[in-house]
């Protein structure tokens, strides 16, 4: 299953989340005369402390009349993303990032449960690979998103994508082929270095440390020029802000709504609730945290990869 995890990535930091409410929170309430929404924030990465939801999360859910999604993720779906990694048949990964490139990231995907093939990479658009190589993917867990889709099914709920596998695609097919080779770069720097960036931001987020979860990211020394940053932002993160605003706008004026987006909206600069709130809606976090086995085990999140064998 692939879907934007992107977003959170250098996300700058939100007033919102500290300063006006004196806390962090993942879950919020939206308000528009008698209709009650939610709105929460997730991480596109699989772990098998997301299985169990706990009751406030629930208790969101159950009280909604659907539930909103960056892209739904069935299969028709999944379906439309894979075709929109490939590369023509005239093109191979290998050739658009030479050799060194493709054989590190080979190396990366070969050490998955299951194995990815390097035929199956070499077919795959440069972002495609980035994808598939931004955490050491495990085939039995699943991403909080597919697990709260599932619920909304269970729950009997109308299930909706807020984006079609067609912009998510036109996103990142944005981005220059050297855009795209930066990007690798930095996704093989992370994965050699036992994925210890993104362990720390999954630890931060079961933490719901939102603050310090993006200083890690913005942090970082990815060696990035300012303008692709800039364009990066711009692209996968604040213009999506403004689509799933005014998609959200009139459903939540209309409807109980519950949203699950990446949490990295839900900070910076017009992120989603910061557009809600001008726009008229009451904002309010709702108290909410993940089990303690799960934090607990956090040092243990994902999987490290052994690439020397």
């Amino acid at each position: 299953m692939v879907l934007i995890m992107l977003p959170i990535i250098n996300a700058s930091t939100d007033e919102k989340q500290d300063v006006a409410t004196g806390k962090q929170s993942l879950l919020w309430k939206i308000s528009s005369g008698e209709k009650v929404s939610y709105v929460f924030g997730t991480i596109h990465i699989p772990y098998k402390g997301f299985e169990k939801l706990q009751d406030p999360l629930l208790d969101a859910m159950k009280s909604c009349d659907s539930f909103y999604t960056e892209m739904e993720p069935d299969e028709k779906n999944q379906v439309e993303i894979s075709r929109g990694m490939l590369l023509s048949p005239d093109q191979s990964l290998k050739v658009l990032v030479g050799d060194e490139l493709f054989e590190k990231t080979a190396k990366i995907a070969e050490k998955f449960d299951p194995p990815i093939s390097a035929t199956f990479l070499n077919g795959k658009k440069i972002w495609g690979a980035v994808l598939i190589i931004s955490y050491p993917r495990m085939s039995y867990d699943l991403a909080l998103d597919v697990l709260l889709y599932q619920k909304a099914k269970l729950l009997g709920k109308k299930t909706v994508g807020i984006e079609t596998p067609e912009e998510q695609v036109k996103s990142l097919d944005s981005f220059t082929k050297e855009e795209q080779i930066e990007m690798l770069k930095d996704s093989i720097q992370e994965a050699e270095g036992g994925f210890k960036t993104v362990n720390l931001v999954l630890k931060l987020y079961l933490e719901q440390n939102i603050q310090e979860m993006m200083k890690t990211f913005t942090g970082k020394d990815d060696g990035f020029p300012p303008d692709f940053k800039k364009k990066y932002l711009k692209v996968l993160l604040c213009d999506r802000n403004r689509l799933f605003f005014e998609r959200l706008k009139g459903q939540f004026e209309k409807e109980n709504t519950f949203v699950a987006v990446g949490a990295g909206h839900l900070v910076g600069k017009d992120n989603l609730l910061e557009l809600l709130e001008n726009a008229g809606f009451r904002v309010d976090p709702v108290k909410f945290s993940f089990p303690p086995g799960a934090i607990s085990a956090s040092k243990e999140i994902l999987k490290f990869l052994d690439l020397d064998k």
